[in-house]
């Protein structure tokens, strides 16, 4: 195997598990943005968050499938996947700002039941 073809698995397998891994904790964020920001009792919108969360995710295959064809004509596809891992980089700090109970990274709840 030449090396082209390992760095591109390599680099296809990371984008792969990050993309992945964004699911689950993106959609117990949304359920607890929704929860803090409704009172006890009130119509908390979750099933519209989850809903927007989804519309979200379908309109990025739409224009990603779009937008991915036409710069892997234009550029190739080792800076392709260069660009995407950037990006991953770029994004990753606003993820660490924007999750979690403000001024607070993981909050465990001390609640017995």
């Amino acid at each position: 195997m030449n090396s082209g073809a390992v760095l591109f698995v390599a680099l296809a397998g990371i984008s792969t598990f990050c993309a992945s891994a964004f699911v689950a904790p993106t959609f117990s964020e949304i359920a607890y943005v929704v929860e803090s920001q409704n009172a006890e009792g009130e119509d908390d919108g979750t099933s519209r968050s989850y809903a927007l969360i989804n519309i979200a995710f379908a309109f990025g295959f739409i224009v990603g499938s779009l937008l991915g064809g036409y710069l892997y004509t234009a550029i190739g596809v080792m800076w392709l996947y260069i660009l995407l891992g950037v990006i991953f980089l770029i994004f990753t700090p606003y993820v660490f700002m924007f999750t979690g109970e403000r001024g607070k990274f993981i909050v465990r709840s001390n609640q017995e039941k």
